[in-house]
C-alpha cells in the first residue's frame, strides 16, 4: 500500500513539473522576441538606409569625426511594425558592425542601433556596462529586445563586414 502511495504522489509531481514547464514555455512564446516578418526585399533596403546613415554620421557616440566607417547591419525590426515597403519606415532597428577604415589603427564596434530615417538620419545606441540592459529595453521595442540579446551569427556579420570595407577602401 505505501509503494502505490508513492506512486500516486511521483505521478502528481511529475504533472506539476510538466505544467510548470508549460506555463515558462507559454509566457516565453508570448513575450516574442525574434525578428520581424519583414519581406526580403524591405529588409534588403531597410539594411541599406540604416547602413548609410550610420556611415554617414547618425550617431554621434561613433565619432564620424574620426574617420570613414564600413558598416555591416542585420535587419531587427522596423517602426511601425508590420510594414509593406521601406519607404514606410520611421525607425530601423539593427545590429550593426562598424570598423573605422583608412585610419592609423582600424578599431571595430558591434551594438544594436535604432535608426531614425528622419532628415539627417539620427542613430541611438545603449549605453555601457550597467547603462545597456535598461537602454535596450527603452530604445528597442519589446518584441525585440531578445533579438538584440541573441547576436545573430558572428560569422556571418564578420564576413559582410570585411565585404564592406573592402567597398569602402575601392571607394
Amino acid at each position: 500500500m505505501v509503494v502505490r502511495g508513492r506512486r500516486w504522489w511521483a505521478a502528481g509531481a511529475a504533472a506539476v513539473v510538466v505544467a510548470g514547464v508549460a506555463v515558462v514555455a507559454v509566457a516565453l512564446a508570448s513575450r516574442g522576441g525574434g525578428v520581424d516578418d519583414l519581406p526580403p526585399a524591405v529588409r534588403a533596403q531597410l539594411a541599406i538606409s540604416a547602413r548609410d546613415a550610420l556611415e554617414g554620421g547618425a550617431d554621434p557616440v561613433q565619432r564620424p569625426d574620426v574617420g570613414r566607417q564600413a558598416c555591416a547591419v542585420r535587419v531587427l525590426g522596423a517602426d511601425p511594425e508590420g510594414i509593406t515597403s521601406a519607404d514606410q519606415a520611421r525607425t530601423v532597428y539593427v545590429d550593426a558592425w562598424c570598423a573605422w577604415i583608412d585610419t592609423e589603427v582600424q578599431t571595430e564596434s558591434a551594438i544594436p542601433e535604432a535608426v531614425r530615417l528622419t532628415d539627417p538620419p539620427v542613430a541611438e545606441s545603449p549605453g555601457d556596462g550597467s547603462l545597456y540592459g535598461p537602454d535596450i529595453e527603452r530604445i528597442f521595442p519589446e518584441r525585440l529586445q531578445d533579438a538584440v540579446f541573441d547576436g545573430g551569427d558572428p560569422d556571418e556579420m564578420d564576413t559582410r563586414l570585411r565585404e564592406r570595407i573592402a567597398e569602402r577602401r575601392r571607394t
